[in-house]
């Protein structure tokens, strides 16, 4: 597969240049591109065990339907495929973390602002306690950047380890 300097999509996907255009060198923030019936999906890799740098996957639904990923093959199983790779990365963060006994515990994945999703997450699920990492970055990093603002706006008490 080929991918010029300019782009980070392969040359041989047939996307509208403002793909391109709007992505640049990078793959930056998730997001979600649509143009002429075209669809393209910017999401994030799970995380490697020792760095906090995230590549871009791309998903591309061309106008027929068909979906394509730069990586990880073609079809709706390349998406099923990247959600079992962060399935795998958030149960190895929680072996990694010692955890053994999940009972009574929920995990929530939401898109957001850290803050509003926590506080969110724990409105809606009547939580107590709300255990939050900040002393070392992992799979779930940001929420060690943004452990203050959400210690301010739980509606609960915060443990931060």
């Amino acid at each position: 597969m080929t991918v010029t300097a300019q782009s980070l999509l392969p040359d041989s996907w047939d996307v509208p240049p403002t793909f391109r255009e709007r992505l640049g060198e990078s793959a930056g923030r998730q997001r979600v591109m649509r143009d002429a019936g075209h669809l393209l999906l910017v999401l994030h890799a799970p995380p490697q065990p020792d760095g906090d740098e995230r590549g871009g996957r791309f998903f591309w639904r061309c106008p027929d339907g068909q979906w394509r990923s730069h990586n990880l093959g073609s079809g709706p199983a390349s998406l099923r495929t990247h959600l079992e790779q962060y399935a795998a990365a958030v149960e190895k963060w929680i072996a990694d973390a010692g955890i053994t006994d999940l009972a009574g515990m929920k995990l929530i994945a939401e898109h957001g602002q850290p803050a509003k999703v926590v506080r969110k997450a724990a409105e809606d699920s009547g939580a107590d306690l709300v255990v939050i990492g900040r002393s070392s970055p992992g799979p779930l990093g940001r929420l060690r950047t943004n452990s203050y603002s959400i210690i301010r706006e739980s509606p609960c008490a915060v443990l931060s380890v």
